[in-house]
């Protein structure tokens, strides 16, 4: 009879490919998943389970590019299959967010009876990314009108409502998913990100350790960090931090700017040089970076016709800044006086 039920399978794509989700899968044997689904495949290539299932283990494997070839090819024979929509929305997501995310994840919501949270939380967070928080806020609250513990959209909406100025309601919606999930690292992270804006520096020191000591490799809780202490008169360990964070993210602007800023306070100017104008090369209109090297050409580094380059660069993006009075008396004090 076993032999019967193996040859059952071996010829069978449905049962194939229910092998590898229901046997497979679970016990981690990835080898033995991608051939049954390979066999399906070539028994039923409209099976969309196994195009599912192909792509899932291709990216168990970390082959993302595979993975969404799978998904598209499944796609092309099943247009109207939900699952595959979601699961190449919530890939592109991960990947980047390409345009096409949020339609396919859109296309998956309105094909499948009960879509998963987790599809709107991706929605919202492709939204967010490119600026719509508006409609990210509402992805989040439809996720938690019927899952209010999802800790995803709590956390992901506590970060909208941060950006949109609701701070308070924002720490509320934090502190108490922590509560909940203490060992999750974002939202202690962002609790962090709320003292710092408060000016809540013993605060944003406790919560941002309590984030790394559950995800050492984020960036933005080392810069917290970094700030925190920086704020609280310990440069010397604020150093370190900054450039902890800058390790793990070499692009990390308000990090190298955080870094240069300590640096020309502790004297250090040709380094703090380096990595300000480090800064106003990947953000030209970051004022602070302007305002400090021209500081700095102005005084130690002995450059005026720098010094004025960064103040004008100053009083361009920021004409409007409470500060810009001084910057224009001070290139105004300049050899060679105003522009």
């Amino acid at each position: 009879m076993l032999e019967q039920a193996r040859e059952r399978v071996g010829e069978d794509a449905r049962l194939l490919a229910v092998t590898a989700n229901l046997v497979d899968l679970p016990r981690g044997d990835l080898d033995a998943a991608g051939e049954h689904v390979r066999r399906a495949l070539e028994i039923d290539p409209f099976l969309s389970l196994a195009w599912r299932l192909q792509g899932q283990v291709q990216e168990l494997r970390g082959e993302t590019d595979e993975a969404e070839e799978s998904y598209r090819e499944g796609l092309r024979r099943r247009p109207d299959d939900g699952e595959l929509h979601g699961r190449l929305g919530m890939l592109l997501t991960r990947a980047g967010g390409g345009p096409e995310a949020p339609a396919h994840l859109r296309e998956a919501i309105r094909l499948q009876p009960t879509p998963g949270p987790d599809l709107r939380v991706a929605l919202g967070a492709w939204l967010a990314e490119h600026g719509a928080t508006a409609e990210a806020e509402a992805e989040y609250r439809k996720v938690l009108e019927a899952r209010p513990e999802h800790a995803g959209a709590r956390n992901n909406l506590a970060i909208i409502l941060y950006q949109t100025g609701r701070s308070e309601e924002a720490r509320e919606i934090l502190e108490a998913l922590v509560a909940d999930h203490p060992r999750l690292a974002d939202p202690w992270n962002n609790l962090a990100a709320l003292a710092v804006e408060r000016g809540d520096w013993a605060e944003a020191e406790r919560t941002a350790r309590r984030s790394l000591r559950l995800a050492p490799e984020v960036a933005a809780a080392w810069n917290n960090l970094g700030i925190a202490r920086e704020e609280q008169g310990a440069l010397e360990e604020a150093e370190p931090d900054y450039r902890r964070a800058l390790e793990i993210d070499p692009e990390y602007w308000q990090a190298r700017l955080n870094l240069g800023l300590v640096l020309a306070r502790t004297g250090r100017t040709g380094e703090a040089r380096e990595d300000l104008e480090v800064v106003v090369g990947q953000i030209p209109a970051q004022v602070e970076a302007h305002r400090e090297l021209g500081e700095l050409y102005a005084g130690p580094l002995d450059d005026p016709a720098k010094a004025r380059a960064h103040w004008n660069a100053f009083l361009r993006y920021a004409p409007g800044h409470p500060d810009a009075p001084a910057i224009r008396r001070k290139v105004a004090a300049l050899p060679g006086g105003a522009p």
